[in-house]
């Protein structure tokens, strides 16, 4: 299946400890169950549409 997956370039935190994601990449990957797996408990956040999964 396809999904649309945001490729995290940079990470900045503030001082309070809050987490930003700067400079990501759209990318459009063809993948399998497993690979969805391992996108979701890696450091890619998946979307679908307008609804982040993280």
């Amino acid at each position: 299946m396809k999904m649309w997956v945001l490729d995290v370039q940079q990470v900045l935190y503030n001082p309070g400890g809050k987490m930003f994601f700067m400079l990501f990449v759209l990318q459009c990957h063809e993948v399998s169950e497993t690979q969805h797996e391992s996108f979701i408990f890696g450091n890619t956040i998946l979307t679908y549409g307008n609804h982040w999964l993280f």
